[in-house]
């Protein structure tokens, strides 16, 4: 679950990293516009660890990136020059593969210090002059005072999935879990509406929805009211998203042994598809919930397990990518299949960026179902285990 969670603060809440041009932007040579510097001064991270900077796109839940703003650690160190193309650019993230993401606030013509020890990126402290930055690093402090070590502890489980006491490390992770929802709670009554609450807000959110912690949601709701009415997706899509998990769900998640929910989809060529297609034809199917503007997601995707299993067993696997990307970017990997690739097996989007269908199969990051050929949910995994043997123990028995 703490796995699920921190692949979902990652990656399903909609990081969308692309190469080359981007329709935003806008180059105007008589704009002079000073670059932000991040520079990183990181212990206990192997050299060759790439760092890519990403800037919030507008207001909404998603940043970008772009080529050029990206370093590699080498001895504890990378620098990365980002040239802003609005002087409103202040947002940023720190992405890096498979790992959590850091979130922090800078002002173009400004130098950004990073520092920290160990992996988990989104406990190392950003030092700046800009005054959201500042008032995130007392959001933090509070949290530290409160619950000592939180920021180092709370990703234990994510960091020893393999471990023989994974059981009693994942029990303390929730723990502190429950206890940062509780204590940032108390902090946002005392706060008023701004990027740094907003952000706060929805992180709290996320975890109410995956830990199930219902006797916080009414709280959480109640801060919402802090939010200026008029306040739209365009202005603050990490509101949206705050109210959209805090919602009851619509969909109950699935269970092993259960049939398989049907659902719309449409593929590359706009031609419209149901889940339940794959019933009765006398075949398994393989479902992949990914997205392909997540670079990390696609840098560890299992290429070649997921090509082997198509070549040798098609003849009684189906497969299918249920694409969870949002309907802009769905709409760009159809025109321009050389930039976004291509699986020779289906791929299906909803375009609504799949929240009904994520929400009843339980996802939050990469996930794979693996489905009989009467449409009963056999197996799911998340990460825990490799894929093959995952195919061995839910497909290969039924052979």
């Amino acid at each position: 679950m703490r796995k699920s969670i921190l692949i979902l603060l990652s990656l399903v809440i909609n990081i969308f990293i692309i190469g080359h041009a981007q329709s935003h932007k806008f180059n105007d040579p008589k704009v002079n516009i000073p670059p932000v510097i991040v520079e990183g001064k990181v212990e206990g991270v192997p050299d060759g660890t790439i760092v890519q900077l990403s800037v919030r796109f507008y207001k909404s839940d998603s940043y970008m990136g772009s080529p050029s703003d990206v370093d590699t650690v080498i001895g504890g160190n990378f620098r990365i020059v980002h040239n802003p193309d609005s002087i409103t650019e202040e947002e940023f993230c720190i992405v890096t593969p498979n790992r959590p993401l850091l979130y922090f606030y800078a002002t173009p013509g400004t130098t950004t210090t990073i520092k920290g020890r160990g992996i988990d990126y989104e406990a190392w402290h950003v030092v700046n002059d800009n005054s959201l930055q500042k008032e995130k690093n007392e959001y933090m402090s509070y949290i530290e005072e409160r619950i000592p070590g939180y920021y180092e502890k709370r990703n234990m489980a994510y960091f020893n999935s393999n471990s023989e006491d994974y059981d009693e490390i994942k029990r303390e992770s929730d723990r502190l879990y429950c206890l940062y929802v509780e204590n940032m709670l108390n902090l946002l009554e005392t706060k008023e509406y701004n990027p740094v609450f907003s952000k706060a807000l929805w992180n709290v959110a996320v975890i109410i929805r995956e830990l199930k912690l219902d006797s916080f949601r009414d709280k959480a709701i109640a801060l919402l009211s802090k939010v200026p009415f008029n306040i739209s997706d365009r202005d603050d899509g990490w509101v949206v998203e705050t109210r959209k998990r805090l919602e009851l769900p619509k969909y109950i998640p699935i269970m092993i042994g259960e049939q398989m929910t049907d659902f719309k989809l449409y593929d590359h060529n706009g031609e419209e598809h149901h889940l339940n297609e794959f019933n009765g034809n006398g075949k398994f199917l393989l479902i992949e919930f990914n997205s392909r503007t997540c670079v990390g997601c696609m840098e560890h995707r299992p290429m070649d397990f997921l090509h082997d299993v198509y070549k040798k067993h098609s003849d009684w696997v189906d497969m299918l990518m249920v694409n969870c990307d949002d309907p802009y970017f769905w709409e760009l990997e159809c025109k321009d299949e050389n930039k976004w690739g291509r699986d020779p097996w289906y791929e299906w989007n909803d375009r609504k960026a799949c929240k009904n269908i994520m929400q009843r199969y339980d996802v939050n990051g990469p996930t794979y179902y693996f489905i009989s050929p009467d449409g009963i949910v056999l197996g799911k995994n998340t990460g825990e285990e490799s894929l093959a043997s995952s195919f061995e123990k839910y497909f290969k028995l039924y052979k």
